[in-house]
């Protein structure tokens, strides 16, 4: 009897117990669904989201089952194909699709095929696939398109995602810039061709001057020998004109022909390694007399010593002095002509600065042109124009550059780099 109410306080103590142990269950369960809610209000504002994004971008997303057939198509594809997305849906990939491009599509699944067969592969990979696509009105467009399988989580494929991009316009301009390289092809055969005709003619024309050209000047020396007796008669300065004359004609055939052969790219050059301080001192000396004869000083500004480089030394004095006497034709009776040497980031820079009247930059721009000559000069001195064209081509067959600095009024300075690494051969 006395043991019944402590059983009845133990029985409210577990009614109590389950009571609260039901609430909280019932709070877990009310928050468990307020959690499910929120998550499918996720879900469907995410579905929403990407639906809009696929319905609103210009490119075509869609989606294939195992059998090619379309199971989702954007509505973009009535923008870019005409049809409807009924219509697209109800196409097979063989409607879609040109000929040539259905059996690029059908060769690439079969390589997938493959691919998917084989024990290691790369699950995420994907193929992007340049396609001709039909319009509704049988006109095609080009588009990138770019697949992917669909897989279960067993990594079984039960379909297809693509992306199809317009690339019409960049196809069209793909196309025009092969036509336009075909064109500049064609046009550079032909011009290969003339250049090879034009050095042709000019070797041809340039040995039938020169055969009647030795015989004059043999015959002018002999003359020289047999009046030397007379120095001061009309018949020396007869014989001396003849043969001075007939030099000079010798030197522009040279000329032209060295220009054809640079400018053809059959110009040869024969490179040694040398001091090209003895080089620059040459050509100086060689043309001293000429900057003497106009009471002009030649001042050489050139280092204690340079390092030796691997130049054609015929060639490279061939510019020198053609640069020192081109700076002595135009700079005035007693002034400076000025050759610099110095090197400046591997590559030796030469100058030659005169103090003529310089050139505006409409001349500057001509001035390796050749036969180009300034207009008040065309008259005053002699040559075809060509010395200071030969020179740059010389200078670039050697793997360097030439440029000019001018205002005028205050003289020119003329330039050219040389590489300073060796080069065992060119050309």
């Amino acid at each position: 009897m006395e043991s019944e109410p402590s059983d009845k306080a133990k029985t409210k103590e577990q009614l109590i117990r389950e009571l609260v142990e039901m609430r909280q269950r019932i709070v877990e369960l009310e928050r468990s669904e307020t959690e499910l809610k929120q998550i499918e209000n996720e879900l469907r504002e995410s579905e929403r989201h990407y639906r809009l994004l696929a319905d609103n971008v210009t490119d075509i997303i869609w989606t294939m089952d195992m059998n090619l057939r379309y199971t989702y198509v954007s509505p973009s594809v009535t923008r870019l194909s005409g049809f409807s997305v009924e219509e697209a849906r109800g196409q097979t990939l063989q409607e879609v699709l040109t000929p040539a491009s259905f059996e690029a599509a059908i060769k690439a699944l079969a390589e997938e095929e493959a691919i998917e067969r084989m024990e290691e592969k790369d699950l995420t990979r994907w193929r992007m696939l340049e396609l001709e696509l039909y319009r509704k009105d049988r006109s095609t467009f080009w588009a990138e398109v770019t697949v992917t399988a669909l897989r279960e989580q067993d990594s079984q494929i039960v379909g297809f995602i693509g992306v199809a991009r317009d690339i019409t316009e960049r196809k069209m301009m793909q196309e025009r810039i092969r036509e336009l390289y075909e064109v500049e092809k064609q046009q550079r055969r032909e011009l290969e061709e003339e250049v090879k005709a034009r050095t042709q003619f000019i070797n041809t024309l340039a040995h039938e001057l020169r055969t009647p050209l030795t015989p004059i000047v043999v015959c002018g020396e002999m003359l020289q020998d047999i009046l030397s007796s007379t120095p001061g008669s009309t018949l020396i300065r007869l014989a001396n004109d003849i043969v001075n004359s007939a030099r000079t004609m010798a030197s522009r055939l040279q000329e032209l022909l060295d220009l054809a052969a640079f400018s053809s790219g059959a110009g040869t050059l024969h490179p040694q390694l040398l001091d090209v301080k003895s080089i620059l001192e040459h050509a100086a000396s060689e043309t001293q007399f000429v900057a003497d004869s106009k009471e002009q000083r030649l001042i050489l500004d050139l280092p204690q010593t340079l390092s030796p480089i691997g130049v054609d030394r015929s060639r490279i004095e061939q510019v020198l002095i053609h640069l020192l006497l081109n700076a002595s034709e135009f700079s005035p009776r007693d002034s400076e002509i000025i050759m610099r040497a110095r090197v400046m980031e591997n590559e030796l820079v030469v100058e030659v600065e005169n103090k003529g009247m310089g050139f505006s930059l409409q001349e500057q721009a001509m001035l390796f042109r050749p036969y180009h000559r300034v207009e008040q000069d065309r008259q005053a001195l002699p040559g075809l124009g060509l010395g200071l064209a030969l020179s740059k081509q010389i200078v670039e067959a050697h793997g360097g550059r030439m440029w000019l600095t001018s205002q005028l009024g205050k003289g020119s300075t003329f330039c050219f780099s040389l590489p300073c690494k060796s080069k065992e051969s060119r050309r």
